[in-house]
């Protein structure tokens, strides 16, 4: 569009011109005093001053289309939502927390021990969830045990301490992609203050990605060592004997270690195909606790990271234990 030049413009008209000019525009004027023109948009106008009380109907007009509510920038997550679901299928998911009733994450289910009775979380984006919460409160709490405002959860979730910050971000962003469902949940009744939880080393910023590197991460999250590991006398895990064997509910966890008399003598792709079926190749199935680890999980991962899981098995020091049930 073309700008108007700001400059007066004049023009000549003969003296009895003007004079027709100025009659012209007074009766102009006074017609335009006398019959006030109808308003020509929908707004309201000004009444005719004859008539002080009454206004101007306007015309109809749409109502206006309300805005998307926005998420505050507080429960908004940098993470990948895809990438969050495939580190939870290797961690195993988060059984702990599925409300068969709600049909999702909403926590609510019970467990006791010496910790006292504490009641899983709601991991929805709920405002009796995580919605509220910010990405780092949230993995404080999943990978370090804190609660947010302060204090310990009980019993904490080590298996978490060593996520990435990256698959951490991740995992936060694929809980907030799912919808939000609400369901209160009791406080924990406690026998003590849990404890500070302190990881043994720090999380790395970037998980390994290939190699037996990448299937020691993997196996970390997937907690092949709370099956497959001895325990002392005291209860705790043998980590000398890391992966050897282990009595498991009516059965064995096997010895995972490379011995050749006592453990895991399968090739890196027997291993990977077991991990991606829960099948022996003879047509047998896994045991019902190793066969849902792996439906629910472990076949969920590449065939590249379920062969980088057993090249870390293949990577263990062998130890000679052959586990008996109790």
């Amino acid at each position: 569009m073309s700008r108007v030049d700001s400059r007066r413009m004049f023009i000549h008209i003969p003296r009895w011109g003007v004079w027709l000019v100025v009659a012209l525009v007074s009766g102009l004027l006074f017609a335009a005093c006398g019959a006030p023109a109808e308003p020509t948009t929908p707004q309201a106008a000004e009444a005719p001053a004859a008539e002080p009380t009454k206004a101007a109907e306007p015309e109809p007009t749409k109502a206006a289309e309300p805005e998307p509510t926005a998420i505050p920038a507080e429960e908004t997550s940098a993470g990948n939502p895809d990438a969050g679901a495939y580190i939870l299928s290797a961690a195993i998911g988060c059984g702990c927390h599925f409300n068969q009733d709600l049909g999702g994450l909403a926590g609510g289910n019970k467990f006791e021990g010496g910790f006292g009775l504490v009641f899983s979380r709601n991991l929805t984006q709920d405002a009796t969830g995580i919605a509220g919460l910010n990405d780092q409160e949230v993995i404080d709490a999943f990978r370090l045990g804190k609660r947010p405002g302060g204090g310990n959860l009980a019993p904490p979730m080590p298996r978490f301490a060593t996520m990435s910050d990256e698959d951490a971000l991740n995992l936060v962003a694929f809980l907030r992609s799912k919808p939000g469902l609400a369901n209160e949940i009791a406080d924990p009744q406690l026998t003590s203050e849990p404890a500070d939880f302190t990881p043994n080393q720090p999380p790395p910023a970037v998980a390994p990605s290939e190699g037996a590197d990448r299937g020691r991460y993997l196996a970390s999250l997937a907690r092949c060592g709370n099956c497959h590991t001895p325990r002392t006398d005291s209860g705790g895990f043998d980590n000398e004997r890391f992966l050897a064997g282990a009595p498991f509910r009516d059965t064995v966890a096997p010895n995972l270690t490379p011995d050749e008399a006592t453990g895991l003598t399968w090739t890196e792709q027997e291993i990977a195909d077991f991990l991606g079926t829960g099948i022996y190749a003879d047509g047998l199935e896994a045991h019902a606790g190793m066969k849902d680890t792996v439906d629910r999980g472990l076949s969920k991962l590449t065939e590249a990271d379920r062969l980088a899981i057993a090249a870390f098995l293949k990577s263990l020091p062998p130890v000679a234990n052959e586990p008996k049930p109790q």
